[in-house]
């Protein structure tokens, strides 16, 4: 636990210096947030006839049929467009299941709040909230340039003599 920590802080130090050192990274905020609040003001632009030209231009014409299927899966049977109404309800799904995690952010990590939060985020929520984005990313990277993704593999942490995590358990704790 203690080499974790360590681990991250370094990571945090290290990227809050390439973000002080770069203006250009500080002033865009590429949310995924942002995303979905743009969707909402502009619906129209997730359109049927975009994914469907966009998936038959990558494949062939032979996979419309698929393509319209799927848009209708992706956002509804029929639609035209994404609903905006839609996207505002699942944005508003995903602040709620962040609340706990952004209060406990804000007043821990981000600055030390005396008073602290309310609850501490168990890692079962924070699971959760990850899983559910993992769900969400695929809808929108899906109806916005229709490639799929392979769960990414988990990076393997490099300590000190190559070895892995897991070589705590190659020894015996109790003799």
């Amino acid at each position: 636990e203690i080499m974790e920590a360590l681990v991250s802080r370094r990571i945090h130090n290290e990227v809050g210096a390439i973000l002080r050192a770069n203006l250009r990274l500080r002033r865009e905020n590429n949310s995924f947030y942002r995303l979905l609040k743009e969707i909402i003001d502009c619906p129209h632009i997730l359109s049927r006839e975009r994914f469907v030209e966009q998936v038959v231009t990558h494949y062939s014409s032979k996979s419309e049929g698929a393509a319209h299927s799927e848009f209708g899966r992706l956002v509804a049977p029929g639609a035209d467009h994404i609903n905006s109404d839609m996207v505002q309800a699942e944005l508003a799904d995903l602040l709620e299941r962040t609340k706990g995690i952004k209060e406990y952010t804000n007043k821990r990590v981000a600055h030390f709040d005396a008073k602290g939060p309310k609850d501490s985020p168990i890692v079962l929520e924070i699971h959760d909230v990850l899983d559910h984005l993992h769900v969400l990313r695929a809808k929108y990277m899906d109806l916005l340039r229709w490639e799929r993704y392979a769960e990414p593999p988990l990076a393997e942490p490099q300590l000190q003599d190559e070895e892995t995590w897991k070589s705590i358990f190659r020894e015996p704790w109790i003799q």
